[in-house]
Parts: structure tokens; C-alpha cells; sequence
């Protein structure tokens, strides 16, 4: 609520909006957590009732509709849509002042938002963008967040499902081949900075790419530079910030897209005309089928 209370000036439909979409992505992690929690045990109990009827749906459809994104990616989305942050330095501020109070909260229920397992905040915020080799690129900045949910369980269901709803496809596919396959290579001009929370610091902090993300985007100019590479990373593909921030990019820069290539060699076709064939006739269907069990 703290929030809301900080972008007073956005419309009310706005706040409405995405207030109910976090709240239903909150509802649906609590839905499947190893110890499953009611939507209405993330409250006060004198505020309960309050929530309910302001919003209604998350409460109605958390167990019948999927959340397309993590709750902090839907912050994200948010506050860069209402605040219009010019400097990627500016949005890491207002998102460092904003963790400091989600994890300072002090719970009235015992599983209310809190330092453990739902503070949904993302460890790691990445900002990206296209600089037009022939400089008549506008430089807008794209931001993405690391998944924002605990649990291998939660993590997969999450990768599986941004992968048919939310990424752009050149994005869902180098995920889905991971190390078995080919990766995306982008055109030239295309920047990417990560920055990581420290907790005991209270700050975000410049971060270089995991091996994963090198290996599965490649001729992007990460800042800052990778270090040696390094081994153990333990998380998924599709995990990390640059999925998100880079998928942005491709889905509001044309000739981005246009430019994306796989790794294949040809003949073999290459084109992301041949990436979105490949994803549409044969990896969607088969990470559709994945989701069904669960």
C-alpha cells in the first residue's frame, strides 16, 4: 500500500490494474507453495475484508487463471510506467527504498510478507537497450527483474509459463534449449546492465552476466564485462533479469527483432522467421504438456 501511497498521482484504473495483478501472481505462489496459503492469510485480519472488495478477482481466480509474470516483474512494469524514470540510476533508488521497506516490514500474521520466503522482491533488476550503430536509435531503456518467486517447483512452473505468454519467442526458445541447443545471437548496438540487491547493504549494485546468459545471448554488449567464466550456477535458464529485459526489447524494437538470428549454421535455417516457426510448431506444444501435471 506504501506504494499506491507514492504514486498518488497515477490513475486509479492504473493502480487498480496492477494492484490486482500482483495480488493475484502473490495468491497463485501461496496457492502452490509445499504448505498452501489462502489468499486471505496474506492480510491483517482486519484488512481482509477490505481487500476483497476493492479486488475481488485475485481472490476468485487464483485458482482457476495464470499469472503471466512474478510479482515484482509487475512491479516493475508499474512504477517505470507511472514514475517514467530517465536514468536507469533513478529507478535502482526507487527500488532500493522500496525493498528497504518490504523487508523491514514486521508481519502481524505468519505468512505475511516478510524477509523470508514472500518478500517477492528480485535479487537482480537489468536495464537494456538498442544504440543504432548509424546513431538514430532513441536509446529507450527496457527493464527486467529475476524471478521473484522461492522454490525450484514455483521457479519451473514460472519459466514454463512466461515462455508461452509473456517472452517473445526468440527469448522462450534460447531458454528452451539451454545448453542442448542453439542460442540467439542479436545485432549490433545491443546493451545490457545488471544490478544486484545487497541485502546486508540495502543497495543494488552493478553485476556482471552469469555464464548462462552469455551462452544464451550472444554479441550483446554486457556492462559490466563478464568475468572469467565461472561454474555452479545452479539456477535455470530463464531464471536471470537479461530473459526478461531482453525480451522487452524485442518485443518494442522492430529492427532488434528483425536482426535476431539462432546459432545454427546454415544451411540450416537461421532467420527468427525460422526461430518463431520452430517455436510455434514444436517447443510450445511440447512446454504446454509440461504444465499439465503440474
Amino acid at each position: 500500500m506504501e506504494l499506491l501511497e507514492e504514486t498518488e498521482d497515477a490513475p486509479k484504473d492504473t493502480k487498480k490494474k496492477y494492484l490486482q495483478k500482483m495480488l493475484h501472481a502473490i495468491f497463485f505462489f501461496g496457492r502452490i507453495h509445499k504448505t498452501p496459503i489462502e489468499p486471505r492469510e496474506f492480510f491483517p485480519e482486519s484488512q481482509q475484508d477490505t481487500f476483497r472488495r476493492l479486488c475481488p478477482a485475485p481472490f476468485e481466480q487464483c485458482t482457476t487463471h495464470l499469472p503471466t509474470k512474478t510479482p515484482y516483474s509487475i512491479l516493475l512494469d508499474y512504477v517505470t510506467e507511472v514514475k517514467r524514470f530517465t536514468t536507469s540510476l533513478e529507478l535502482m533508488s526507487f527500488l532500493q527504498n522500496f525493498n528497504a521497506q518490504l523487508w523491514n516490514q514486521s508481519p502481524e500474521v505468519p505468512h505475511a510478507l516478510n524477509a523470508t520466503e514472500f518478500t517477492f522482491t528480485a535479487s537482480v533488476i537489468a536495464c537494456c537497450f538498442y544504440g543504432d550503430p548509424q546513431g538514430d536509435a532513441d536509446l529507450h531503456h527496457f527493464y527486467g527483474a529475476s524471478l521473484s518467486c522461492k522454490g525450484r517447483h514455483e521457479r519451473l512452473i514460472m519459466i514454463d509459463l512466461s515462455s508461452i505468454k509473456t517472452w517473445h519467442k526468440a527469448v522462450a526458445y534460447a531458454v528452451y534449449y539451454g545448453d542442448t541447443g542453439p542460442a540467439i545471437t542479436f545485432p549490433e548496438g545491443v546493451w545490457s546492465q545488471a544490478f544486484q540487491f545487497n541485502v546486508k547493504e540495502q543497495k543494488y549494485q552493478e553485476k556482471p552476466p552469469c555464464e548462462k546468459c552469455q551462452q544464451l545471448f550472444r554479441n550483446v554488449n554486457f556492462q559490466p564485462p563478464p568475468d572469467s567464466p565461472t561454474k555452479g550456477n545452479m539456477w535455470q535458464y530463464g531464471n536471470c533479469t537479461e530473459v526478461e529485459s531482453l525480451s522487452k526489447l524485442l518485443l518494442g524494437t522492430r529492427v532488434v527483432e528483425e536482426g535476431v538470428r539462432s546459432t545454427r549454421t546454415p544451411p540450416l535455417p537461421n532467420s527468427y522467421e525460422a526461430i518463431e516457426r520452430d517455436f510455434t510448431h514444436s517447443i510450445e506444444a511440447e512446454i504446454k504438456a509440461r504444465l499439465m501435471p503440474r
